[in-house]
């Protein structure tokens, strides 16, 4: 093996990832898609991203949405009533 492509891709090589973070253009985007209808499937398909991350994405600004407005107290209140069925 040559010496520069040795060194290059020694020990500690990582490949380099495609991955990119969800920007707030394709977050609205997706939002307004869902909003009309289509499915998350197909909305994340649309922004191009895969469906996965843009459930967790959804649904962790849902929680956070929640949580600002709610206190502990409350938030383990209406945790026991989901519990209880109520």
């Amino acid at each position: 093996m040559r010496d520069d492509v040795q060194s290059n891709k020694g020990r500690n090589y990582k490949r380099e990832s495609a991955y990119q973070p969800m920007t707030e253009r394709q977050l609205i985007a997706a939002r307004r898609l869902i909003s009309e209808g289509l499915s998350i499937r197909k909305t994340a398909l649309e922004i191009g991203f895969h469906e996965s991350p843009l459930r967790a994405k959804l649904k962790n600004d849902q929680v956070n949405e929640y949580q600002r407005f709610l206190g502990v107290s409350d938030r383990r209140f209406l945790l026991s009533m989901h519990n209880n069925g109520t």
